[in-house]
């Protein structure tokens, strides 16, 4: 509105008169007070080091009026500065409108900005193409049209101030910043640098600076209510921290001057150094490329109104490990190994420009076995004058240093080896190493960079050194060492001199250990390398000879804020702290997330390229146990929200790179090694090295077991070339069984199959061998036709499955072990008693006290797979005779058949024949029995021969003292003596000796033996067996009862319900789910087919034969305990009866465990 006033004061109101004229005034309003407020409204903006503009200037209007929205602006501003203080002096401004004839303005500057349209109904003024530190005055044409904006004087109205800031990172040691960087490499010094535009930087220490993490809000002008800089946090990655308490409340200042501000310096830099977390996390050191934002504030900064806009970028580029192959050498990877390490930067667009990546620079190689090394382990790490221990060819900067890089090559790759591809780097202890960096260092060796940081990690290939094996002669061995890096391909050797770390051949051993064994046996020899096997997903389970594996692959992979879990398709086998490498099946997270999840790591190329010409290097990750046998953890924690990984459909597959292990199938002979033997050392080769082995895993010391106390073979007809039943029978005295908490075995070895045969129970050739993989209970009955143990309350112990073992050759002897394997703290104990029946035929040149066999019995199969606990020979044993002599023939002694006479028929053959007989005790407790002894025409038995029934089972019956007659129309007086079998351990009367027989093809003597005490144990069925024995053992007969055997019912079975604290039932309480613990000793084997029934209250719910056996106060009973589990047969729970298999057999003498579940009832039940 336009007013007019008469009398030229407007105070009369009369005088006043409101002119009908409309008042048109072009230009930009705002909504600020105050006298000019809208030409003093600031923009701030920076040039990056590039000079681009890293930032719009903007300027916010409310309204427009006009059609030209065109803008420019004015000259410079000059300002000067004290030379020292860097105070600012003067400023001179500049003007609109009329000083902008001299401007240096070009014609497309003119216009070049508009206004336009914002959002919430304003106007927004964006600048472009300022390329300098800069303050401007920023005009507005205020012409009708935009057509008439056409020189400097059109440009009247003054809407604003921009300021430009330039920022760069600059090496502590360069005071005047006159190299800037916007890039720098991890963890190396830099500080920061701002300069400042004329009147941009205020007087006074006011001034901070925070560094957030990059995001396209912090590029919004500080008006702009999207700008982040203001709200976001100071990222403690950077040292040195604690700049910021809060968003707001920052401490470091860029000090007084005002023609920039800095931070840091030589004593007092910045660098990029995420803090590690102890124990869990393992990422990969090099971390992500990390872009971070300059956030800058004049002044009063902790107040909530503070003005902070950003001023710049820093962006920290990984430093990965190079391919060095591009240059024809050979990376650092396995232990002994010459080798050179390269590194290559992450970012193409960093290379060449980023602070700390340049010709200079220095490496340290440290230990870093649990991957946690941090860069303060770097800094403390030192070298002396000369190689190093752990490292050869990094030496103190005061010499000629390998650690100095060469010229950056062509492909942007820093080698360390100052240009000399000679100048390699031999890691002599094989683990993870942390390879440390500095860009620059000084004369005195210190790194003037800052301090040495961790870039990167790898594992040098090799075992650990130092290991050391007790192996005890008695049979086949392995050597199972643990190392890193470990695989298939690497092998070992035995020497008998000190591995040589330079790769030089061993000096063989070939005459003391042999291998192959099983198969044949063979020396060693000048190039035998002994092959080594890894734990893998593909090889789970294997048996011996490493095949016949299980595949279990992972199949999930899932990450929270505690660690990583795998699941497996299976038991994988691998224990607490084993070190395995996930295989390339598995997809998800980041490029970083999965190379860490997995433990394999890509070379890189120029600018970080995965590079295909070279095997990936690994840090592999340390397992931990899971939730059950199906699922493992990796101590790996991702800093950011857990990443989603997945497998292929079949699953990821796995290798442990921690443990490696020979075949069984090493042997060292005792007749040509024992105690007396110098220790031999084993030397490692990688199979990726040719043919230098560079490492000393350790060294094995041979040792003789001690001696089993008392062992015995008693062969019952001293015949060769037949079968024949042998008594094995053993005494152990090692009071270190009772501190045995794994698995054990119990080893009949046959020292010369050719002198020694076994035979299975249906007289059968032991022909090949059974795999542990394949061994079964089963097998157990296929061998053994009895066992016996004086352990009243154990009984033998129940073995979980048994085995043929390979038959091995070495220099022509067939050898051949039977394995007997039971589960923890069910082996043989000290000081017991111990017999083994079974079928063997012995050659000709077997005599009186030669030895026949060995017993061994191992020590935990886990901890101590090659000790033996005790060993010892059993001498043949012929019970009178001096050596076997041939089967009678022809006219020689012999009887036709032995034949039960009394008892009550109780089953019958299919012709008619008695099968079995039941005995009836008479009224005394005792038995009586008759015996037949059928003569042959032509080959009579005289008074001169010997005669000898032995009954079966031969580890059950013990006769004590009874009367013998011959009940005969025929004369018949013999002489009858109860003896032992064996003497010396099993001490049990089962055999009469008859003398001055006569038997004849029609004198048919009957023996009726009374006074036989009830035999101990359970119900069996009984045999006769007769060894005839000519005059001087010339020749000799064998001969069982093939029908009418004896049923023997004594004593029931021996059953018990486990007394213990709480009667081996922890729940007592009505109605409550319980389990009480039967334990069975059985008298009498379960043969094929037998059938198991326990008949169960009427609260009985179920009943199942428990795998593994619980042990302690639940069974009370003390380690080692016999009991074992039922294996091999089915169990009908509903009925609570179990059916063994065909070919399976349970042990007359063998104790197991069954669990009962029951629901206790709410009455008192009483005994019976």
């Amino acid at each position: 509105r336009l007013c007019f006033s008469h009398s030229g004061t407007f105070v009369d109101a009369a005088q006043v008169e409101l002119l009908n004229v409309e008042l048109v005034v072009r230009g930009l309003s705002s909504t600020c007070t105050g006298l000019d407020c809208m030409a003093h409204q600031r923009s701030d903006c920076h040039v990056a080091s590039d000079g681009s503009l890293g930032s719009m200037c903007s300027l916010y209007f409310s309204s427009v009026f006009g059609d030209s929205r065109t803008t420019s602006w004015t000259r410079d501003f000059q300002a000067t500065y004290d030379a020292n203080s860097g105070a600012e002096l003067e400023v001179v401004s500049q003007a609109c409108g009329t000083n902008m004839g001299n401007a240096s303005l070009t014609t497309s500057d003119i216009g070049n900005s508009t206004v336009s349209s914002s959002q919430d109904g304003g106007f927004i003024l964006a600048l472009a193409n300022i390329s300098r530190v800069t303050t401007v005055g920023v005009c507005y044409c205020t012409a009708a049209q935009n057509s008439l904006c056409s020189s400097g004087s059109d440009f009247t109205q003054a809407v604003g101030i921009i300021y430009v800031y330039a920022f760069a990172a600059c090496s502590p040691l360069d005071a005047d910043c006159t190299t800037r960087f916007r890039h720098v490499v991890s963890g190396h010094s830099f500080s920061l640098r701002l300069l400042c535009p004329p009147q941009g930087c205020r007087a006074g220490n006011g001034s901070r600076i925070k560094l957030i993490a990059h995001h396209e809000n912090s590029s919004a002008p500080s008006w702009s209510p999207l700008s982040s800089c203001g709200r976001s946090s100071h990222l403690e990655s950077w040292l040195p921290r604690s700049n910021c308490l809060t968003e707001v409340l920052c401490g470091f200042s860029g000090g007084m001057r005002q023609d920039f501000r800095s931070w840091g310096g030589p004593s007092a830099w910045w660098a990029w150094v995420p803090e590690e977390q102890a124990g869990v996390e393992r990422l990969d050191v090099r971390g992500a490329g990390q872009k971070a934002d300059a956030c800058y504030c004049d002044g009063d900064c902790e107040l909530p109104e503070a003005t902070w806009f950003k001023v710049g970028e820093v962006s920290v580029e990984p430093v990965y490990l190079a391919d060095v192959s591009g240059q024809g050498l050979a990376p650092l990877s396995v232990v002994g190994i010459a080798g050179t390490i390269g590194i290559s930067l992450g970012s193409v667009a960093a290379q060449g420009i980023a602070l700390g990546y340049a010709p200079g620079g220095s490496i340290k190689l440290i230990p870093d076995p649990w991957a946690n090394a941090t860069s303060s382990d770097c800094q403390a790490a030192t070298y002396v004058d000369g190689d190093d221990h752990f490292v050869i060819g990094l030496h103190s900067v005061h010499q000629a240093s390998l650690r100095e890089a060469a010229s950056v090559h062509d492909d942007g790759i820093l080698l360390f080896n100052r240009g000399d591809a000679t100048r390699t780097i031999t890691v002599t202890s094989a683990g993870v190493a942390a390879v440390c960096y500095c860009s620059s260092m000084d004369e005195s060796g210190s790194c003037n960079a800052g301090p040495f940081s961790v870039i990167a990690r790898l594992t040098i290939r090799g075992p650990t050194p130092g290991q050391s094996w007790t192996i005890t002669t008695h049979g086949l061995f392995l050597i199972d060492y643990i190392g890193y890096g470990l695989m298939d391909t690497d092998t070992l050797r035995f020497s008998v001199e000190p591995c040589s770390e330079g790769g030089s051949e061993p000096l063989h051993a070939e005459s003391l250990v042999v291998a192959g064994c099983l198969e044949t046996c063979s020396k060693i020899g000048n190039s035998g390398d002994i092959a080594t096997f890894v734990l893998s997903s593909t090889t789970v389970g294997c048996d011996d000879s490493w095949r016949n594996c299980n595949t279990v692959n992972i199949t999930t992979i899932s990450s929270d804020t505690e660690g990583v879990e795998l699941g497996f398709t299976g038991d994988p086998l691998l224990g607490l702290g084993d070190g395995i490498v996930i295989g390339p099946e598995v997809s998800g997270g980041t490029t970083l997330q999965l190379e860490s999840l997995r433990g394999s790591f890509s070379f890189r190329s120029k600018g970080g390229g995965v590079s295909n010409s070279s095997d990936p290097y690994i840090v592999a990750q340390p397992v931990m146990l899971g939730r059950n046998e199906l699922y493992r953890r990796l101590p790996i924690v991702f800093d950011d929200a857990p990443p989603f990984f997945s497998t292929s459909s079949s699953g990821a597959s796995w290798v442990r790179h921690s443990q490696a292990t020979t075949r069984r199938e090493l042997l060292a002979p005792d007749s040509v090694i024992g105690a007396t033997t110098p220790p031999l050392h084993i030397c490692w080769r990688s199979g990726s090295a040719g043919e230098a082995y560079t490492a000393e895993v350790g060294t094995v010391v041979f040792t003789d077991p001690p001696v089993i106390p008392q062992a015995a073979l008693a062969l019952l007809a001293p015949i060769s070339d037949q079968t024949v039943p042998a008594v094995l029978s053993f005494q152990t005295g090692n009071e270190a069984y009772a501190a045995i908490e794994g698995d054990t075995t119990l080893v009949v070895s046959f020292i010369d199959m050719d002198l020694v045969a076994p035979r299975t129970v249906a007289d059968m050739p032991v022909e090949g061998g059974v795999l542990r993989s394949a061994a079964a209970q089963k097998n157990c009955g296929e061998f053994i036709m009895e066992a016996w143990s004086d352990q009243q309350f154990n009984g033998f112990p129940f073995p979980r499955h048994c085995r043929f073992r390979p038959v091995v050759t070495y220099d022509g002897i067939r050898m051949f072990d039977f394995e007997m394997e039971f589960d923890p703290h069910s082996g043989v104990v000290a000081s017991s008693k111990y017999q083994i029946v079974f079928n063997l035929r012995v050659a000709s040149s077997m005599a009186e006290g030669a030895h026949a066999l060995r017993v061994i019995t191992s020590s935990d199969l886990t901890k101590h797979p090659n000790t033996a606990v005790e060993a010892g020979f059993a001498p043949l044993r012929l019970r009178g005779a001096t050596s076997v002599g041939p089967a009678a023939s022809g006219s020689d002694p012999q009887l036709e058949s032995i034949q039960f006479l009394n008892g009550v028929p109780h089953a019958t053959l299919a012709g008619g024949e008695l099968e079995i007989l039941r005995l009836e005790l008479e009224e005394s407790g005792t038995l009586d029995l008759k015996l037949q002894l059928r003569g042959s025409s032509g080959r009579h038995i005289e008074a001169d021969s010997e005669v000898r029934v032995i009954f079966r089972p031969f580890t059950q019956w013990h006769l004590g003292a009874l009367s013998v007659e011959c009940v005969s129309s025929q004369t018949c007086s013999p002489v009858a003596e109860v003896e032992s079998i064996d003497a010396d351990v099993g001490q049990q009367r089962n055999s009469l000796r008859l003398s001055n027989m006569v038997v004849s093809d029609d004198v048919w003597p009957v023996i009726s033996i009374s006074g036989l005490a009830q035999i101990r144990g359970g119900m069996f069925q009984a045999r006769a067996a007769a060894v005839v024995s000519s005059a001087g053992w010339t020749s000799s007969q064998y001969v069982e009862n093939t029908s009418g055997a004896v049923l023997h019912q004594a004593m029931a079975p021996y059953a018990m319900i486990v007394s213990s604290r709480g009667d081996g039932n922890p729940n007592p309480f009505v109605n409550a789910d319980n389990e009480l613990w039967l334990r069975i000793i059985f008298a009498s084997a379960l043969m094929p087919g037998s059938m198991l029934s326990i008949t169960a209250p009427t609260f009985y719910s179920d009943c199942t034969i428990p795998e593994p056996l619980p042990v302690g106060a639940l069974l009370n009973v003390s380690y080692p305990y016999g009991g074992g589990a039922l294996r091999g047969g089915s169990w009908m729970m509903e009925a609570c009866q179990w059916q063994y298999i065909p070919s399976g057999v349970v042990l007359a003498g063998s104790s197991v465990y069954i669990r009962l579940g029951l629901k206790n009832p709410a009455y008192t039940v009483g005994r019976g």
